[in-house]
């Protein structure tokens, strides 16, 4: 049986709520992705451990990177 590569284009996901708590069990599943400027979506993941202040405890910084060239941070200003 030949695999159609349209496929994968069709599964449907399960749109979850990114919040402080759940974020590191998100990431380290490998279920976050990011829109990108030109309509494709990228999986990102973990680059590092996700640093917490002891000071503001509302402040938290998730550093992620995807593709080959692409990171970033998560900071609390991403949360709703």
């Amino acid at each position: 049986m030949r695999l159609d590569p349209t496929y994968y284009r069709h599964v449907t996901y399960h749109v979850v709520e990114i919040t402080k708590q759940n974020i590191d069990a998100l990431l380290d599943a490998g279920l976050v992705e990011v829109h990108m400027k030109n309509g494709n979506w990228w999986k990102i993941r973990r680059n590092g451990q996700t640093k917490r202040w002891k000071r503001d405890t509302n402040r938290i910084k998730v550093p992620f990177k995807m593709g080959l060239y692409g990171y970033g941070a998560i900071t609390e200003t991403d949360f709703v």
